[in-house]
């Protein structure tokens, strides 16, 4: 038989892996115009920055649900046609975004439920730990970057450069506040299980796009 030419293995489909991050204040947009903490970002009359590059992620976030964009319609009748109805778009709603996450050295989200709790209490926001925050989900192929991201690290290409050319997908999530905090899930001595603390996320939207696409510094509703 003729020498066969090696198969390449194909894979339909892509499977990815994903980190989430929280911009940091001085290059958080919403610091310009939230009510609930300190102008600490770009005005609007402040050029379009770059894309920070988002090396310090938050430590073991599992998974990642509530991207969820709803519109409903707002209904008319023909006059005098009671079978004839106009649906045009009225209103969206955005669910609210859930992060769990393994209990783990980083207290980024817990520090953050408890800027939520500080500002209830006593109307204030300490400097640097404001109530909204942009949230980053930045999503990476795993068959071309998997072995980078299972030890942690964001991948660079061979010139060393950043990780922001080499993701796949960026989603921003504006404005986004801690309205429910689970710090530890139901403890079972019988059980064999990871332990999740969780955080549910309102917020004013999230827009998605690619990476070289979306300039967190003009992200603003």
């Amino acid at each position: 038989m003729p020498n066969q030419p090696p198969l390449t293995p194909w894979y339909p489909l892509r499977t990815y892996q994903f980190r989430v991050g929280i911009l940091p204040p001085p290059a958080d947009p919403s610091g310009g115009r939230t009510f609930l903490g300190p102008p600490v970002g770009p005005s609007r009359e402040t050029p379009p920055q770059p894309a920070p590059d988002m090396r310090g992620y938050i430590a073991g976030v599992q998974r990642v649900s509530g991207l969820n964009l709803t519109v409903s319609a707002h209904e008319t009748w023909e006059g005098g046609n009671a079978l004839h109805r106009y649906a045009n778009p009225d209103k969206a709603t955005w669910d609210p975004i859930t992060l769990e996450q393994g209990l783990a050295i980083d207290d980024t989200l817990e520090r953050w439920a408890a800027a939520v709790l500080r500002f209830l209490r006593t109307g204030l926001v300490e400097p640097g730990e404001p109530v909204k925050r942009n949230v980053v989900i930045d999503v990476w192929d795993t068959r071309l970057h998997g072995f980078e991201l299972s030890r942690g690290l964001a991948p660079a290409d061979a010139t060393g450069a950043g990780p922001a050319d080499q993701r796949l997908r960026r989603y921003v999530v504006l404005n986004a506040w801690v309205s429910k905090f689970r710090a530890i899930p139901q403890l079972d001595a019988l059980a064999d299980e990871v332990a999740l603390l969780s955080v549910e996320l309102t917020h004013e939207g999230w827009r998605a796009g690619q990476p070289s696409a979306i300039t967190p510094a003009v992200m603003t509703t």
